[in-house]
């Protein structure tokens, strides 16, 4: 690799990065502004900064914001989903499903099943085991 190569992998870096300007990047690495103008151009550094900028929490956010959306399309419609919506809950539930690191969905279901399992068996112990269900559940959720 050239010298020319390392000085434009690192102004990539640092333009992606986005904690300097143009003109003090092509300063840094000792290139002229034109020609970090022409490389950023060349070698699509703005889209490759965009796609940095994304990140799965920022997926899986947006996911469970419109798996909610499609559910109050449902509840708007009488509770009864035409093909369009149900299509929609099934790629965003698998879209979740792929973008989660620990399955949180299952968690909650597990939580709402175990929760109801104890209020009929053990109602003495349900809500002590429902409240350190709900401290795993937000240490989960935060780690996500």
């Amino acid at each position: 690799m050239g010298k020319y190569d390392k000085k434009r992998e690192l102004a990539q870096g640092l333009y992606i990065k986005g904690t300097l300007s143009k003109k003090e990047i092509a300063k840094f690495v000792g290139v002229t502004d034109k020609t970090l103008r022409t490389w950023a151009e060349k070698y699509a550094w703005d889209q490759l900064k965009e796609a940095q900028s994304v990140t799965r929490q920022q997926l899986l956010a947006d996911a469970y914001a419109q798996l909610k959306a499609v559910n109050q399309a449902v509840q708007e419609r009488g509770g009864v989903p035409d093909k369009a919506l149900t299509d929609a809950k099934s790629v965003l539930r698998k879209e979740i499903e792929q973008l989660s690191d620990s399955p949180l969905h299952l968690y909650v279901e597990i939580y709402t099943e175990v929760s109801e399992w104890l209020v009929e068996q053990r109602p003495d112990k349900a809500g002590e085991v429902s409240k350190l269900f709900l401290e795993f559940l937000d240490e989960k959720h935060e780690g996500a």
